[in-house]
């Protein structure tokens, strides 16, 4: 992790924990995906 006085902290396994949680969590069906159209797009 870099130090703030780099001006930039990089949270370089966060993001890999988050989508694990996240995969956790829609295998024990207690999230589901969801797609937004907005627009008609």
């Amino acid at each position: 992790m870099s130090s703030a006085a780099d001006g930039c902290i990089k949270f370089t396994r966060h993001a890999g924990d988050v989508l694990f949680n996240f995969n956790r969590l829609r295998s024990r069906n207690i999230l589901t995906d969801v797609t937004i159209v907005v627009g008609g797009q």
